[in-house]
């Protein structure tokens, strides 16, 4: 259910909208507030996937107060991550903010640059292209040839927000924001930690 009030303003050719509205989930009950909202300036190229032509879009902002969170940050995402991989950190917040805020199109291109910025903490060549990344990935071991075909999905996936004008849906997200996690997990997390522990372990008598 839904009740709100929708304004426009127009300051020649600059022009905003904003709707407002109440909400309440038929569900659980909860009442939310929402602010649907568009600006002029605020625009994006994308193109037509069928004529290839270049066109503009204004995406549609969506606050919810309090906010719907779909995801949470992963249980690994610690402070001493944070600290080992700064700016890996902060990708992986602004991309389950965006996701929370449905904001997919953009977190499906985050969730990309997660990838690249991951493949350059791991030692990869940052101006190799992302085909040869996964490759080189794989040749040092860090991941299987199963998680190379999985990847070259998730990099194809923000290809085609790129190029080819696609538009991901909330469930296409989540699955692309799942395997960018238990990849890093996999391939930075997990040998980190057990070279921690490994530091913890008495070591056997020679």
């Amino acid at each position: 259910m839904e009740t709100g009030v929708k304004e426009v303003r127009d300051y020649g050719p600059v022009s905003a909208s904003a709707k407002h509205i109440i909400l309440r989930c038929l569900g659980c009950d909860t009442i939310f507030y929402g602010e649907f909202s568009t600006f002029s300036e605020d625009y994006d190229y994308v193109t037509h996937p069928v004529t290839g032509a270049t066109e503009v879009v204004i995406p549609e902002r969506i606050t919810l107060f309090p906010s719907m969170q779909r995801r949470s940050s992963p249980k690994w995402q610690t402070t001493k991550f944070g600290v080992a991989h700064e700016y890996l950190d902060f990708l992986i917040s602004e991309i389950i903010t965006l996701y929370n805020s449905g904001h997919y199109t953009f977190s499906a291109l985050g969730v990309r640059t997660g990838f690249e910025i991951a493949a350059d903490d791991l030692g990869i060549n940052r101006d190799l292209s992302f085909q040869d990344k996964i490759e080189q990935l794989r040749a040092k071991g860090h991941i299987s040839p199963r998680e190379k075909d999985v990847l070259k999905e998730l990099v194809d996936a923000g290809s085609a927000v790129i190029h080819r004008g696609w538009q991901p849906s909330a469930n296409d997200v989540d699955l692309l924001i799942d395997t960018l996690e238990q990849f890093i997990q996999r391939a930075i997390v997990l040998p980190e930690g057990l070279d921690t522990l490994s530091k913890k372990v008495p070591k056997k008598a020679p």
